[in-house]
C-alpha cells in the first residue's frame, strides 16, 4: 500500500479507511490524551489458576512510538470503531454509500490464506486478513454465519455478521 498510494501505511490507513469510516479511536499508538482508557491485558495462568497482567497500559507497546506499521497487526481499536470497519466489510467495501475498497479487494480480504500444510493442525480455522471461517458448531446455525474478525486463526476479535457466507 505504501509504494502503490505513496504514503507510509499509518497515514494511508488514517486517511482511506480510519477518518471516512469515522474511526476516532484507531491508532498503531495509544496517544498520550486517551491512554487513561487503554485497557489492561489480563491472561489466564493455568499452573497458578489465576489472572495475570501481560500488558499494563502505561508500560504497553502501544503507548510507546511506533516505527515499523505493519499491515498484519499491531493496530488498537474500540469496539465502536471495529463494528464500523466490519460494517464497510459486510457490505463489501461500502460504508453509508461510500466506496472504500473494491468488491474484489473485499473478496481478496475474505479469502482463506492459510496453506494447506498449517490448515491440517486445525480444520476448523483458516488465516484470512478479515474473518476466521469456521463451521457452524451444530446444524442449527444458520450455513450464512461466520465469526468475522481481524486475527490469526482462533486469536479474534469479532462478531457474528449474518451477512456473509464464506462457506
Amino acid at each position: 500500500m505504501e509504494v502503490l498510494s505513496g504514503m507510509p501505511l499509518d497515514q494511508f490507513l488514517k486517511q482511506r479507511i480510519f477518518d471516512p469510516l469515522g474511526m476516532e479511536d484507531t491508532f498503531f499508538e495509544v496517544p498520550d490524551d486517551k491512554e487513561y482508557r487503554f485497557a489492561a491485558n489480563y491472561s489466564y495462568n493455568k499452573r497458578k489458576k489465576q489472572m495475570e497482567l501481560i500488558d499494563a497500559p502505561h508500560t504497553s507497546k502501544f503507548v510507546k512510538k511506533v516505527t515499523f506499521f505493519s499491515g498484519g497487526g499491531g493496530l488498537v481499536s474500540t469496539t465502536e470503531d471495529y463494528w464500523r470497519f466490519c460494517q464497510m466489510m459486510v457490505n463489501d467495501g461500502l460504508f453509508n454509500g461510500q466506496r472504500l475498497l473494491g468488491r474484489k479487494t473485499v473478496e481478496l480480504m475474505r479469502s482463506d490464506h492459510m496453506p494447506t500444510a498449517l490448515a491440517e493442525h486445525d480444520p476448523h480455522s483458516a488465516w484470512t486478513f478479515a474473518s476466521l471461517k469456521m463451521p457452524p458448531p451444530s446444524r442449527h446455525l444458520a450455513q450464512k454465519e461466520s465469526i468475522f474478525g481481524v486475527g490469526q486463526r482462533a486469536h479474534y476479535f469479532g462478531s457474528i455478521l449474518k451477512k456473509i457466507s464464506l462457506w
